[in-house]
C-alpha cells in the first residue's frame, strides 16, 4: 500500500522535490526514477487519453541531459509540468 494510487501524483512529487539547476527552469532528478515514475504513468488512463501531450513528455524524458558522473539528469521543470497539466485536463473538443 506504499505505491501511490496517482502516477500523475508521483511524477510531480518527483520534479517538485527536485534540487533546482541555479540560473535555469530545470530540476535535478534521478534518472532511474524519472524513468520509472514515467512507466507508471505510461500504464495511466491519462496517458491513453492524451496521446500527443504523452508523447511530447516522453520524448522530454528521454532528451534529459545527464548530469556528469551521477545517476541525475536535468530536465526543464515548467515544460514537464506544463505536459502534466494537459494529461490532467479533460479531451480535446
Amino acid at each position: 500500500m506504499d505505491e501511490p494510487s496517482d502516477p500523475i501524483q508521483e511524477l510531480v512529487d518527483l520534479v517538485n522535490d527536485a534540487p533546482p539547476v541555479p540560473l535555469t527552469d530545470e530540476v535535478r532528478v534521478d534518472g532511474g526514477e524519472l524513468r520509472a515514475a514515467l512507466a507508471g504513468l505510461a500504464e495511466s488512463a491519462e496517458w491513453a487519453v492524451h496521446p500527443k501531450a504523452a508523447s511530447k513528455l516522453a520524448k522530454l524524458v528521454k532528451k534529459a541531459r545527464g548530469v556528469p558522473l551521477t545517476d541525475q539528469v536535468r530536465i526543464d521543470r515548467k515544460k514537464l509540468l506544463r505536459l502534466v497539466s494537459d494529461l490532467r485536463s479533460g479531451p480535446a473538443g
